[in-house]
């Protein structure tokens, strides 16, 4: 892992120095004693101490891993995102000093295959069998990794706006910033994006965008508002308990 850090590797014969040091990091990867859930959970009983009393950002995001160049050579994988290609799905949570954005280890791993296409009644199954549970796995896992933190921020994108979620997770110490992607009913009435672009703004800021392909780099400016809210229990929800929820929502 140090080798791969200071190389910006994962490339075994890139991190290695010279043939043995290959053959090595192999046997010890190929090791049948060496598991991937095996690391992850050391790597957050490490946590403790390093976050002791700090304010730490636990940022998870899905990434996948397309196997397509070595289909032929590699086997015991499922579909890729692309439904075709062979492949498999990686769910780090990565824990962030919020003060001085030090990274500080892994709070959280899952690594999955894909066995076949999603079920015909998705939208009615339990939370905790649908393929988005990782979005709630990954913040419960960061949540034990990060008990002795002062608090905890769970980050995530726009596959992580699950209501299961927001009714799990928060508490005094762990709170959410959640990229919104539904459009929720409100309380009282309305919708989320209609009453976000009332608030008035609060500050603006320029924000340096780099160079993508075939779009230039450029400086925009973003406005930001905030405010409460208190969002429906949708009717597909998984959790028959489950409470209306209050929210600090942001609108840029």
């Amino acid at each position: 892992m140090r080798r791969a850090v200071e190389r910006v590797t994962v490339n075994l014969r890139a991190a290695a120095d010279g043939r043995s040091e290959w053959v090595g990091f192999s046997r010890w990867l190929n090791n049948p004693s060496v598991t991937a859930e095996e690391i992850a959970v050391h790597s957050a009983e490490a946590l403790s101490e390093r976050v002791a009393s700090l304010h730490v950002l636990a940022i998870q995001d899905t990434t996948e891993l397309n196997y397509a160049r070595h289909a032929g050579r590699i086997r015991g994988l499922g579909p890729s995102g692309n439904g075709r290609d062979p492949g498999l799905f990686v769910h780090p949570v990565l824990s962030i000093d919020a003060d001085s954005g030090a990274l500080l280890g892994l709070a959280g791993l899952q690594i999955w295959t894909r066995q076949g296409p999603a079920s015909a009644n998705y939208r009615c199954q339990p939370i905790e069998e649908k393929e988005s549970y990782r979005w709630i796995k990954g913040a419960e896992s960061a949540k034990s990794a990060l008990a002795a933190a002062a608090m905890v921020t769970v980050i995530g994108d726009r596959e992580s706006d699950i209501y299961e979620e927001f009714d799990r997770i928060p508490d005094a110490r762990t709170h959410l910033i959640t990229r919104a992607c539904r459009d929720r009913a409100l309380v009282g009435g309305g919708r989320l994006f209609d009453i976000t672009e009332t608030w008035p703004v609060q500050y603006r800021f320029k924000l340096e965008v780099r160079a993508q392909p075939g779009r230039p780099a450029r400086t925009t400016q973003v406005a930001l508002r905030f405010g409460e809210v208190t969002i429906k229990r949708p009717g597909n929800c998984s959790d028959p308990a489950a409470r209306l929820n209050w929210f600090c929502a942001w609108s840029r």
